[in-house]
């Protein structure tokens, strides 16, 4: 489906039972709106949705695991909740989304290309984020975290100041 500028919307079946959205399959859809990803998906690879502009909605599974490098670079997604098995996201995963004001970060997720918002982390460009959500029970959050901030960072449902919880476990505050 690369680079088919026509097409709206992918209905991926549920009924078949394939594991992994392949490197750059929807890339450059640009007038592509909106995702669903079937409960057998577990790993989206490189640049599957690389600069769908007009992607603006990604209803993710919960089994995803793995996001990879880019995978969703240059959309126009406004809110993000990663799926609760995420446990990696790739360098600029979801880089450059200027739209993207709220994300929810699950506990699950432990590896990240970089900081999160580190010139190659998964949230490098997104200009317009001003909210994060972590899940309780999220550990360690990384120094890298706090280079970049311009946003409100919300534990257990309170604004913190995120310099106060580097490589802590979010039950102990």
């Amino acid at each position: 489906f690369k680079d088919c500028t026509s097409l709206g919307y992918a209905y991926l079946p549920n009924n078949v039972k394939y594991t992994v959205i392949g490197y750059r399959v929807f890339c450059y859809c640009e007038n592509l709106k909106e995702i669903e990803i079937p409960e057998y998906v577990t790993r989206i690879e490189s640049e599957s949705f690389y600069d769908c502009v007009e992607l603006q909605e990604i209803k993710f599974n919960p089994y995803v695991t793995v996001i990879g490098d880019s995978a969703f670079y240059n959309c126009n997604i406004e809110e993000l909740s990663l799926p609760k098995k995420c446990d990696n996201l790739g360098s600029k995963a979801f880089g450059q989304c200027e739209q993207l004001k709220s994300v929810f970060i699950n506990k699950k997720l432990t590896n990240t290309s970089g900081g999160l918002w580190d010139y190659e982390g998964p949230f490098c460009g997104c200009s317009s984020l001003n909210d994060v959500v972590f899940e309780s029970g999220t550990n360690n959050i990384s120094k890298s975290l706090g280079d970049h901030l311009h946003f409100e960072l919300i534990i257990n449902g309170q604004n913190v100041n995120p310099e106060e919880y580097y490589n802590k476990n979010i039950n102990e505050i």
